[in-house]
């Protein structure tokens, strides 16, 4: 029997993804999205909102900027509350 173990992947390291508010040029409290390198450690952002758009563009930014020497950044743990749904509007007068 052989035992199968999990090799270090060379194109791809595992990024944690960090879901949070952040204050924004004008001053307001706005969603935003962190990432940070496991083996770099390397961190950027904010990029803002919680979308699945923000999650690619804050891996994308990640991978341009960290030195661990991987090709590709992909979200293997994620910390804090994802908030998907934005508050209804309320009508105007």
């Amino acid at each position: 029997m052989s035992s199968w173990r999990k090799t270090k992947s060379r194109t791809v390291a595992p990024a944690v993804v960090y879901f949070g508010s952040a204050k924004n040029e004008r001053g307001q409290r706005q969603l935003a999205v962190w990432a940070e390198c496991t083996y770099g450690g390397r961190r950027v952002g904010p990029v803002w909102s919680h979308t699945d758009q923000a999650v690619t563009r804050v891996l994308a930014t990640l991978t341009h900027y960290c030195d661990c020497g991987r090709r590709y950044h992909k979200a293997r743990y994620y910390e804090g509350c994802r908030i998907t749904n934005t508050p209804p509007r309320r009508p105007t007068p």
